[in-house]
């Protein structure tokens, strides 16, 4: 009878083990997907950022094939503010990580004071792939907006750019510019790089 009951004791316990152990496994899966969850959220959520990235954003994407700017702003508003994008961009993407803050300076002259204020506390300093940037060819591309207060530019610089063991390479950089006419001139309020990408 003592037999009986020892078995009986051991069939419950391996029972008991047996249930636990399945539990314990289903809760472990559980608390793994739960992990893993937000990584795979987080990974959608979060674009990556380029290291010389202006935290400067456009406020409004700009749909792809949607309204063109120009029905909203006569040819001459265009052209205008389109020139002051290029010749911002031509002083702005000039760099060199010796000197930081230059770049800014010397486009300080298109910029609005707002952003001015809030661009110098976010300056580049560079890459060891681009400690030397210096614009080659300057283009513009079309963009949508439906905005009737400010102007966007997509405007694509072919660039040499010189890594920290002084060798020499060429890329391409994109930006977005974002003007906004202030006491009849053109002034840039934003930029954001490699938008377009």
């Amino acid at each position: 009878m003592s037999k009986f009951f020892i078995a009986l004791a051991i069939a419950i316990c391996a029972v008991a083990s047996f249930v636990g152990y399945k539990t314990q496994q289903e809760e472990q899966k559980a608390a793994e997907a739960k992990q893993q969850q937000p990584k795979k959220t987080e990974a959608a959520a979060v674009a990556p950022i380029e290291p010389d990235e202006d935290p400067q954003p456009v406020e409004n994407e700009i749909p792809e094939g949607g309204p063109s700017q120009d029905e909203n702003f006569s040819p001459e508003e265009l052209e205008a503010s389109k020139k002051v994008a290029i010749d911002f961009i031509k002083e702005f993407h000039n760099f060199d990580a010796a000197q930081p803050f230059q770049n800014i300076e010397n486009s300080r002259k298109f910029m609005d004071d707002t952003f001015y204020s809030e661009y110098q506390k976010n300056i580049t300093r560079g890459t060891l792939d681009a400690v030397k940037k210096k614009w080659l060819e300057v283009g513009v591309t079309e963009t949508s907006n439906t905005s009737k207060e400010k102007l966007i530019w997509n405007v694509v610089v072919q660039s040499e750019n010189t890594d920290n063991d002084g060798n020499k390479n060429y890329g391409e950089d994109w930006y977005l510019v974002e003007l906004k006419k202030q006491q009849d001139q053109y002034k840039v309020t934003g930029v954001t790089m490699d938008a377009a990408h």
